[in-house]
């Protein structure tokens, strides 16, 4: 009976020793996968923090670059390595028949006799016949006129002439337009008055000239209106920017006819290229500014106008207005607001390679083998940028 019951007693606590050893095991494992999920979990955060610091570098290496450096994007020349092996032998190839020919190009020159060089003169040409002339004549005083030997009159035996380009500056005039009056002396009525001629700004100061130099000044010379009132009053008339801006503004309503025949000739091109670039706006009154947009658009080779639109914001609805009437191949960057044209199916997407470049030109430090790959096409397809 003893032995029976130690047999039992045994048997129980083999079967509490196992119980507790599977507790323990049990206990262990889940402690193994909460450290390796703790680890995992510090892996993928150290991970993404070093993303995230890669991609700060790089946004810093940018903005330094933007601001002190030059953006032109250049190709390494070390992606020749890119090409293929029978690419690059007949770059090779080329190349030695290109310097075969500079010698023999060479030797050419050295069997032939040589030819004194002429010296170059110091101006090429003429200065052009359409230009006014003005000829200054220099003659010798009548008593150095007289012969040293034996003290006759020397006569003149022909001219030597050089050509100066001066410069007249502008200047203003007054242009007074005097219409005459008619009647009938019989009578004493019926009375008629000679007709103006149709000006830009009606009832306006300007004349046409200087309705044209205005705007040319501002727009083709990007003279402010500012400066334009000092060169003013430097020839002998005030005119104020405040008065300037308004003939701008009268011009510009003028014009608007051209304009819209100019964007309707770029709307029947078979493609469009288009950007937006931003330009700083004076809020009127409180003298601060806002950034806005201007959109050019350009035709095609039949149509080659260049129309500018102006728009407060970036927002879709400014080449969504323009295009409203466009059916062709606009060519643009990924804005998404021209997603809702391209929607419609009439406008078909034409991707601007300069701009996706761009992106392979940035990876270069991050990604360089496909940065490098993709950048070796433009290469070789000379669109180096």
């Amino acid at each position: 009976m003893d032995l029976q019951r130690e047999n039992e007693q045994l048997k129980k606590l083999l079967a509490q020793s196992q119980t507790q050893l599977t507790k323990t095991h049990d206990a262990f494992q889940k402690s193994q996968a909460q450290h390796e999920a703790v680890a995992a979990q510090f892996t993928a955060t150290l991970e993404e923090k070093q993303r995230q610091v890669a991609a700060l570098e790089h946004q810093i290496k940018l903005l330094l670059q933007r601001i002190k450096g030059s953006r032109q994007e250049r190709i390494d020349p070390n992606q020749l390595l890119l090409f293929s092996l029978e690419e690059l032998q007949e770059i090779a190839e080329q190349l030695a028949q290109q310097s075969e020919d500079l010698v023999d190009e060479e030797e050419d020159d050295a069997a032939a006799p040589r030819r004194k060089r002429r010296k170059s003169p110091g101006r090429v040409g003429k200065l052009p016949e359409h230009l006014d002339r003005e000829i200054i004549r220099h003659e010798l005083p009548a008593a150095e006129r007289a012969c040293p030997d034996c003290g006759e009159q020397r006569q003149e035996i022909g001219v030597e002439s050089s050509e100066q380009l001066e410069l007249i500056p502008a200047r203003l005039k007054v242009l007074q337009h005097d219409r005459v009056k008619y009647a009938c002396r019989g009578c004493e009525e019926h009375v008629a008055i000679a007709e103006k001629p149709p000006q830009p700004i009606e009832k306006g100061l300007p004349a046409p000239g200087l309705c044209a130099h205005t705007v040319l000044s501002k727009f083709g010379d990007h003279q402010p209106i500012y400066r334009q009132e000092d060169i003013h009053s430097r020839l002998g008339k005030t005119i104020r920017r405040s008065t300037l801006c308004g003939w701008q503004a009268s011009l510009a309503a003028l014009a608007l006819a051209l304009v819209m025949r100019m964007k309707y000739l770029v709307l029947q091109s078979k493609v469009v290229h288009t950007d937006d670039t931003s330009i700083k706006m004076l809020a009127p009154g409180n003298g601060t500014t806002r950034t806005c947009k201007f959109w050019p658009y350009l035709g095609d080779w039949l149509h080659h106008y260049a129309v500018y639109d102006f728009t407060l914001t970036r927002e879709r609805d400014g080449p969504q207005k323009f295009l409203a009437d466009f059916q062709g191949y606009l060519q643009a960057d990924a804005y998404s607001g021209y997603d809702c044209i391209f929607a419609g199916g009439g406008v078909r997407e034409v991707a601007c390679g300069i701009h996706a470049r761009r992106y392979w030109h940035q990876a270069r430090d991050n990604d360089p083998v496909r940065a490098n790959t993709a950048l070796g096409f433009w290469l070789s397809h000379g669109m180096s940028g």
